[in-house]
């Protein structure tokens, strides 16, 4: 019945697909197209003492625990790039810290190439769903580009979004250098006169309190580019100082009056 399915759902992305993986069922994959014979995967999780989950991977009846995890929530894809396979997995843990793990299995075991600390795949919140609205979170079908969320501790806690490719070999490549912002729907306000960066001018320039902000893009390291009410972007700098993030030496929460931070 394809009446049932859109029909940009019907075919494969090119260069590769991916596909969820339920917990505890055998999936049938030819990793091998060789040697004329199926193989078998499924995945599970498996508390450990501590109570969260490690990654449990079975290869044609041999079992992988990867006991290095410590997540709440995984949620495992199988993703095939150019004829080789790959497992990769997002583990949730306290405060909904995300890593994302990338094996792979083309030797017939899975071996971890790639580890993304603080990065997961991106949720949104959409209030129609449920009684009092819902997060769902996207659904990976397309390696060539994976958007997705990672920890941002500039300027407050936030989700900085930046798409990746699934390169050969395992790797995730980032499509461009910065991340996104501009989802940030909360501005922040000057609390003290500031010095900022214009751009594209590249001119300093002091701004005075009470100036609203809204977030454009990151590097995830030192700065942050913001637009002001005017249209003016600008840049902000943030240097760590014996553990303080300041902006010209001044601790950042002491230059905006509305940061909101998570643990």
């Amino acid at each position: 019945m394809p009446e049932l399915f859109y029909e940009q759902y019907m075919a494969a992305p090119e260069g590769g697909y991916a596909v969820a993986l339920p917990n505890y069922y055998d999936i049938d994959v030819d990793l091998n197209p060789a040697d004329n014979a199926k193989d078998v995967l499924s995945v599970w999780e498996q508390v450990n003492e501590y109570d969260s989950k490690n990654l449990g991977i079975a290869l044609n009846g041999e079992a992988f625990i990867d006991e290095s995890w410590s997540a709440y929530y995984i949620t495992p894809y199988l993703v095939c790039v150019d004829g080789a396979f790959y497992l990769i997995a997002e583990g949730s843990s306290d405060n909904d810290y995300c890593t994302m793990y990338i094996y792979s299995l083309s030797n017939g075991v899975p071996n971890l190439t790639a580890e993304l600390s603080g990065t997961g795949f991106v949720s949104h919140w959409y209030p129609e769903a449920g009684y009092d609205g819902i997060y769902y979170t996207e659904i990976l079908n397309d390696p060539q580009e994976i958007q997705l969320g990672s920890k941002c501790n500039l300027l407050g806690t936030k989700t900085a979004y930046r798409s990746y490719n699934f390169a050969p070999g395992g790797a995730l490549t980032p499509l461009t250098e910065d991340y996104d912002l501009s989802g940030e729907y909360l501005s922040i306000t000057s609390s003290i006169p500031l010095d900022v960066t214009l751009l594209p001018q590249n001119t300093v320039e002091t701004v005075p309190a009470g100036t609203e902000f809204f977030f454009l893009r990151t590097d995830n390291e030192t700065w942050v580019d913001l637009v002001m009410t005017d249209g003016q972007e600008c840049r902000i700098v943030i240097e760590e100082i014996d553990w303080t993030p300041c902006i010209n030496g001044i601790p950042e929460w002491e230059c905006f009056d509305n940061l909101m931070y998570a643990g």
